[in-house]
């Protein structure tokens, strides 16, 4: 058996490259993962496996991979709440200005100030 570490594994496609212990990349199908049928079979980068190499139709292959151990989980780069429009928690006005009554918008609407329309208060 091989040893190498998970360069990257696309769980979607199902298939991904291991960086063997000698340099080489070595592509992996999740077919080639050991384990029950019935489990959910996929790697994570920098999971630690040992595997057989077989020749597949376009190179080198893993087979019978075995995580000996798990990498530790990745932190996301987007860190804590936020994202989309508007910020994060209890966060501003999303698109289109501050909406009715305050903000960029100064109260005219939702368009920003671009109200064609004119109100009539009876």
């Amino acid at each position: 058996m091989v040893t190498g570490t998970v360069k990257w594994f696309n769980s979607g496609k199902g298939f991904g490259f291991i960086n063997s212990e000698d340099g080489n990349d070595i592509f992996v199908h999740f077919s080639a993962l050991a384990g029950d049928d019935d489990e959910y079979k996929t790697l994570h980068e920098n999971d630690e496996v040992e595997f057989d190499v077989v020749q597949g139709e376009k190179g080198p292959q893993a087979n019978n991979v075995v995580v000996t151990k798990k990498a530790p989980p990745q932190q996301s780069s987007r860190g804590g709440f936020g994202g989309g429009y508007g910020g994060g928690r209890g966060g501003g006005g999303g698109r289109g200005g501050g909406g009715r009554g305050g903000g960029p918008g100064g109260g005219k609407g939702r368009s920003g100030g671009i109200n064609k329309k004119k109100r009539r208060s009876y």
